[in-house]
């Protein structure tokens, strides 16, 4: 079995889930999705946090660990928990980022395979595009089908921007990215889509609106006010663009990688991280995606 640790928001699970996919299609064997450490994490609501499995209908095991959970908390056996993990790492084929392509051998002779990182680069499941592409069909489609902005944007010459704010504002790693960055996008892909409407995804209003105004003369802010959850909304709205101008996030990433229009452009920052992070993010944009400078 293939197990994936999912750490993060949608955009990153979805790394996760494409980078076990394709590990465990090469092994035939089954995929499993841990989201226990997910779920005690401290620094976001890591328990009710949107599961990947609850927008599409995966091939996959889930282990969520609701009674181990219960009682670690209960007892406070943190540290025996920890004990736990490092005893599991042992047992089987345990690979990181970091060890990754040192240890492609062992992962084939593997039996059980652990994986714990982000996999933040479609290189990592390129050969099965098609199979995760067919596995990420939303489930809330056909009723999403039926509100007026789905219609808008998928009967228009639609370019969907997608803004992060709140966290970015002062993050270490990320940066909010400035105007310049979104009218240059804007401008780059109307010299072939002259008649285009643009559709604002963000979950900031108030920074857009504060620090982003000058869109906002011929754009429209996508508020969806429904039953549905609105991550799962907001991606597959982006996702119904002809043309996607993203911003330095994972939720924005597939955004436009799920985008199925074979002509569109996708614009995306030159540089993914803050220069003075620790991160390398030179694998994140596909070669085919069109770079323009942060600021």
């Amino acid at each position: 079995m293939v197990t994936v640790k999912i750490l993060g928001g949608l955009g990153n699970q979805l790394f996760e889930y494409a980078f076990g996919r394709a590990h465990s299609l090469r092994k035939n064997t089954d995929l499993c999705l841990d989201y226990y450490y997910q779920t005690m994490r401290t620094d976001f609501d890591g328990v009710n946090l949107t599961r990947i499995t609850d927008i599409f209908d995966l091939p996959v095991k889930l282990y969520v660990g609701k009674k181990r959970r219960k009682v670690v908390k209960q007892y406070g056996l943190n540290y025996f928990d920890y004990l736990f993990f490092a005893v599991y790492k042992r047992t089987r084929c345990f690979i990181t980022e970091d060890n990754y392509a040192d240890s492609l051998e062992k992962i084939v002779k593997s039996k059980n395979i652990y994986v714990d990182g982000y996999w933040q680069s479609e290189q990592y499941f390129a050969n099965i595009n098609d199979i995760v592409r067919d596995d990420l069909r939303f489930k809330i489609e056909k009723d999403v089908s039926s509100l007026e902005v789905y219609k808008k944007i998928t009967q228009s010459n639609s370019i969907g921007i997608h803004i992060r704010g709140k966290d970015y504002i002062n993050h270490p790693w990320y940066e909010a990215l400035a105007i310049k960055y979104y009218i240059d996008g804007i401008n780059f892909i109307s010299k072939t889509n002259p008649d285009f409407k643009v559709f604002i995804f963000t979950d900031d209003i108030e920074h857009v609106c504060k620090n982003l105004k000058e869109l906002l003369s011929y754009s429209e802010i996508v508020k969806v006010n429904s039953n549905f959850n609105s991550d799962a909304v907001d991606l597959l709205l982006m996702s119904k663009c002809r043309h996607n101008i993203i911003c330095n996030s994972s939720f924005s990433w597939w955004g436009a990688w799920l985008n199925n229009n074979s002509n569109k452009i996708v614009v995306a920052p030159s540089r993914w991280f803050k220069r003075q992070s620790p991160v390398d993010g030179s694998k994140i944009i596909p070669n085919s995606w069109h770079k323009i400078a942060n600021s």
